[in-house]
């Protein structure tokens, strides 16, 4: 294992990291000096005890999508191979790798969990609820962390930069409204696409997607087949075509 450890100014100087507090700050090059040659730390408790770091900073780096918690108790770090480049013949494969196989490489070289339709079955993970090594919720529902590194990742190849509250409101979506994951990064990814992307255009697209009853990635190919139907029949129909304007489903 490589004895140095880097930290790209990509990531550290980011509006993101800098508004965390000091100690989130402290916690995150801490894990990053302790990870292993391909970003695993399968000790992070007490390297938060070593550093005087709370519950609430770990929290802080789960959510803002620095950092990710495995049900093992083993975290990750996101950007790992952006702050760190090792050649392939002087890197130690981690032991970790049932957490390994949980995750696929981007090409911007950051870690992203697996979908369930990419080729490799990638996870062991119990399907309903899970113990959480990290935050003291002493049960959560594993799709929970999964949805939200998920989105975290889709905002971040989409340019939208949402503060924790703002999430939160995305995710209401989720738990509440009933949208699935897929329609939720489906909305981030048009947003994208506009010439000056929000979180009030986001927010606008779901909210349309909740008034049409667009739940699943069907439903929305139907509402848009139907849009298309009558649209060509009517120039003047009188609908919110908020998301719409954007293009056609990819």
């Amino acid at each position: 294992m490589a004895n140095k450890r880097m930290f790209s100014s990509e990531i550290t100087d980011t509006d993101k990291f800098m508004t965390m507090p000091s100690s989130s700050r402290e916690l995150y090059f801490q894990l990053g000096m302790h990870g292993d040659d391909e970003g695993f730390i399968g000790n992070p408790r007490q390297i938060m005890r070593g550093t005087g770091a709370a519950e609430g900073d770990m929290t802080n780096l789960i959510e803002r999508g620095f950092v990710y918690s495995f049900s093992s108790g083993v975290i990750v770090i996101l950007d790992w191979e952006i702050n760190n480049t090792l050649r392939a013949d002087r890197r130690k494969p981690t032991i970790y790798q049932s957490e390994l196989n949980e995750l696929k490489r981007l090409p911007n070289k950051r870690y992203a969990l697996r979908q369930p339709d990419d080729n490799q079955v990638a996870t062991n993970r119990p399907p309903s609820i899970v113990q959480s090594s990290l935050v003291k919720c002493s049960v959560v529902e594993s799709s929970v962390n999964d949805n939200q590194l998920l989105i975290d990742d889709s905002l971040y190849q989409n340019s939208l930069d949402l503060t924790l509250f703002q999430k939160q409101e995305i995710n209401l979506f989720i738990n509440e409204d009933g949208l699935s994951i897929d329609v939720v990064i489906k909305a981030i990814e048009k947003t994208g696409k506009v010439s000056k992307p929000s979180f009030n255009y986001l927010k606008s697209v779901l909210n349309g997607f909740v008034k049409d009853g667009v739940v699943t990635l069907d439903d929305l190919r139907r509402n848009e087949a139907n849009f298309r139907g009558t649209n060509n029949k009517s120039r003047n129909n009188a609908r919110d075509e908020s998301y719409y304007k954007s293009g056609p489903l990819d």
